[in-house]
């Protein structure tokens, strides 16, 4: 797992989530030079080789981690990966901001 995300960073993660419409809290947010990712569930509780990663909205914007949990058919949200904005943003308590 990347390094875990500062407070700032948690909070932009939590509102890049909610406005992609995810309603559950991420068990952790960990940081790559690329990407913030928001762990659902733990890789351990999924099928060896049933992840993959899917785009959603735009090519190279946030991805889904999806795999087939164990004794299950279906397939399950494992992690999303949220792109990591360009410009530096801070929280003034309403929404982000560019600084």
């Amino acid at each position: 797992m990347p390094p875990f995300a500062s407070q700032k960073q948690r909070r932009y993660v939590m509102w890049k989530l909610k406005k992609e419409g995810f309603r559950k809290k991420p068990k952790e947010i960990g940081v790559t030079p690329t990407y913030f990712r928001a762990r659902m569930k733990d890789p351990k509780e999924f099928k060896k080789g049933s992840l993959r990663t899917h785009d959603i909205g735009r090519k190279g914007g946030t991805k889904l981690i999806i795999g087939r949990p164990h004794g299950m058919t279906t397939t399950r949200t494992q992690s999303v990966l949220i792109e990591r904005p360009k410009k530096a943003v801070y929280f003034d308590g309403t929404k982000f901001k560019d600084i």
